[in-house]
């Protein structure tokens, strides 16, 4: 088993006030740690789940109470905030994570998430 620095980049564009998800999927010979989380948007917008396809959830955020993306560390403003998840999501080989969001810019958003994970072949 070896261990690679991996960088996931997911995008979506969300339609003003509307919602969307990102995900990335690992394959069966791989697991996937992702330990830092970045993004980028052109406007703003609200975290609502961090999950994995087995059904676990990373935070208890909801469109009532979200995560909003300032939390996050911005490319844009010098990484002023932790990139660092508390502790590492892993995903085992097949599994799926999804990160949902919400537009609250009220306009055409784009938004772009930069996972740094381990990479691990496992075959």
């Amino acid at each position: 088993m070896a261990d690679f620095p991996f960088l996931v980049v997911l995008q979506v564009a969300l339609t003003g006030n509307g919602t969307g998800s990102v995900s990335y999927s690992v394959t069966t010979q791989e697991a996937l740690e992702i330990v830092e989380l970045y993004q980028k948007s052109t406007g703003t917008f609200n975290v609502t789940d961090i999950r994995t396809s087995d059904g676990q959830h990373y935070t208890n955020a909801s469109s009532v109470v979200p995560i909003p993306s300032d939390f996050f560390a911005d490319v844009e403003d010098g990484y002023n905030a932790k990139p660092a998840l508390p502790i590492p999501i892993v995903l085992s080989g097949g599994g799926v994570v999804y990160i949902d969001l919400l537009d609250t810019s009220g306009v055409a958003n784009t938004v772009t998430i930069l996972l740094r994970c381990i990479r691990r072949f496992v075959g």
